[in-house]
């Protein structure tokens, strides 16, 4: 995917750089909206920012749950029209190279599609979750693309958000997901995704909301550091008052057992890939000193 993720570097390289790699003053620049990239081997191209599109490739390019789009690292080349009607346009300049140095447009995947460069891709999603799973789900709230690392949730109730990052929701996870991964990698299918239980959004209320607008500002921890912050106990304990756990006291036991519950899953999910790690390099060291062996 080389071709469509790109990189702007625009704003990190010096003026007088920017004015000789793009032969233009930075008023002519700034009015053609031309940005300076960079794809994934380093090449610098040149693309008007109008074909340019934020995205996130990976739970990595996010810190936070809100996501600030300027701030992502990548962007998506987007591009509906005919070469005719981007005649004169750097982006058919950088289509034009793809041609003629790779065998991009030959894929499978490009040669099918009318225009190989117009990936078609819809409105972008309103909540984005990582479908691979280490220790929790990573979700992102923002209108911003994604690549086929998230499941892209289109709902007309954001507020389903402040369930999703709770710990009640990441025992959902643990117990739906797939573990067949290296690793001890969790996998949740967009159909999945479809079939978890979330708490019902007329019983969002503003307590809530209030302790999901605190936890959406700081940057994700490991779970282990993640079940210990003041932040994400505030909301878990008012997440399980709206599921009916009415007893205060009873809440921040239930709650312990939760935390305990989701560590305890992770740890053995950890420890089986481990071994099993283990035992595969066991076997395959056995294989190497019997062929040895049978070859002496």
């Amino acid at each position: 995917m080389f071709f469509f993720f790109l990189k702007d570097i625009t704003d990190g390289i010096p003026e007088d750089e920017r004015i000789k790699l793009t032969g233009l003053s930075e008023e002519e620049r700034r009015k053609k909206d031309i940005r300076i990239c960079a794809n994934i081997f380093g090449k610098r191209i040149l693309i008007e920012g109008e074909f340019l599109k934020p995205v996130i490739k990976t739970p990595k390019d996010c810190s936070c749950i809100r996501v600030i789009p300027h701030k992502l690292p990548w962007k998506v080349l987007l591009v509906n029209d005919t070469r005719e009607a981007l005649r004169g346009k750097k982006v058919l300049e950088y289509i034009e190279w793809a041609e003629q140095t790779s065998n991009y447009l030959l894929r499978p995947t490009c040669a099918s599609r009318k225009l190989w460069y117009n990936l078609g891709l819809g409105e972008p999603a309103e909540i984005n979750s990582s479908c691979l799973i280490h220790d929790y789900a990573k979700i992102f709230i923002g209108r911003v693309f994604a690549n086929d690392n998230f499941c892209k949730v289109y709902t007309e109730n954001k507020e389903i958000v402040c369930f999703l990052v709770s710990t009640p929701f990441i025992l959902f996870q643990n117990v739906l997901g797939r573990s067949n991964l290296g690793g001890g990698l969790l996998k949740i299918e967009v159909y999945e995704w479809k079939q978890m239980m979330v708490l019902d959004p007329k019983y969002i209320n503003e307590k809530i909301k209030n302790r999901f607008e605190i936890l959406a500002e700081r940057p994700y921890e490991k779970l282990f550091v993640e079940v210990t912050k003041p932040d994400r106990r505030e909301l878990d304990l008012a997440i399980l008052e709206a599921l009916g756990f009415e007893d205060e006291q009873e809440r921040k036991e239930i709650l312990e057992e939760l935390y305990k519950e989701v560590l305890d899953m992770f740890k053995a999910r950890s420890e089986k890939a481990k071994e099993k790690a283990k035992a595969y390099k066991g076997n395959k060291g056995n294989l190497q000193n019997s062929s040895l062996e049978k070859g002496g």
